[in-house]
């Protein structure tokens, strides 16, 4: 059809839908006029409709994106999934003072998908862990506060581990702490290794401190610590233990090194001479520790083994015990 047409049929409906013209009109305008008139009408409608888009799409930037719960994700992390977990509890007044804590570590459950974050806390405190998921990374942040409403607090740090349940399978993505921009290491649990063999009479203490990385034993005369950490860890702090190589050893065919720490007693400032034991009256002898070193699976392994107190010093046999222990690691 001729665009003259068009126009025509165009110019009849658009008539027969407008009220009556004034008197003084007497014809109405050209065909032609009002085709123009009604492609500048729908030109202008899908002007609105993108400017309406447009508003909507600034608006959701500007008020971010919201987790199931309804809550915003914290650090302007628009666009992913957010997992909010909080420690259990209510403040008698309300959280306030949102501080920081910078996330170093975190591991990874053996489902592949599940984190558990570290975190400290005291008696008014209270921590949110908050977990946003991206195609290419995770990050996480750790948030605690006080209650306003508690005026004596009691001086206490309690350490714990916050368990976060990805969407999906981590996989190769980065975790990323929002609060410094770092990534994160991941501890895979499905590494960890446990204890098959501990001496006669020595078990597992389960209310030892620290993480699942380092199990306490204790029995049968017998003072055993095993750490597990990466094949790289940090810096130790500086000790005054004296350490002597005893020899070297093999553990799951890997090098391994055995040393001798020491730390001498306490000494008594006005004798000069170590302090007695208030059970035997004899005076303390120097803490010895036979550790056990090694590298496998991308892991770093140490074994300590001392006797409990009361119990003699034997050096072949703590070095027999702890290389037993190393070996029935699994």
């Amino acid at each position: 059809m001729s665009d003259r047409h068009d126009d025509e049929m165009l110019a009849r409906l658009l008539t027969e839908q407008l009220p009556p013209a004034p008197a003084e009109v007497a014809d109405p305008p050209p065909a032609g006029t009002l085709a123009r008139r009604a492609r500048n009408r729908r030109l202008a409608l899908a002007g609105t409709v993108v400017a309406v888009v447009g508003v909507l799409a600034a608006s959701a930037v500007a008020f971010g994106v919201h987790d199931r719960s309804g809550r915003p994700v914290a650090g302007g992390d628009s666009g992913g999934v957010t997992h909010v977990v909080t420690e259990p509890g209510a403040p008698q007044g309300a959280w306030v003072g949102e501080q920081t804590q910078q996330v170093d570590t975190v591991d990874l459950d053996r489902d592949g998908r599940t984190l558990q974050v570290p975190y400290s806390s005291g008696d008014c405190r209270n921590v949110k862990v908050t977990v946003v998921e991206f195609g290419d990374k995770v990050t996480v942040r750790v948030e605690d506060r006080t209650d306003s409403g508690r005026r004596a607090c009691a001086m206490y740090l309690r350490l714990g581990m916050m368990a976060v349940r990805l969407d999906r399978p981590l996989g190769n993505r980065l975790v990323i702490d929002s609060t410094t921009g770092r990534t994160v290491t991941v501890q895979h649990r499905s590494t960890l290794r446990r204890p098959t063999y501990l001496p006669p009479g020595c078990r597992v203490d389960p209310g030892f401190p620290g993480s699942v990385w380092m199990t306490g034993a204790e029995g049968g005369g017998y003072s055993v610590r095993i750490l597990q950490q990466g094949a790289t860890p940090g810096t130790a702090a500086p000790t005054e233990e004296r350490v002597e190589p005893i020899r070297t050893a093999r553990v799951h065919g890997r090098p391994a090194t055995v040393d001798l720490h020491s730390t001498g007693p306490k000494l008594n400032p006005d004798t000069g001479r170590p302090y007695p034991d208030p059970k035997t009256g004899r005076p303390y002898e120097p803490e010895r520790t036979v550790v056990v070193t090694w590298s496998e699976g991308g892991s770093r392994f140490t074994v300590s083994i001392q006797p409990q107190d009361g119990y003699p010093y034997d050096r072949d046999a703590l070095v027999v015990q702890a290389l037993r222990v190393a070996d029935g690691l699994r």
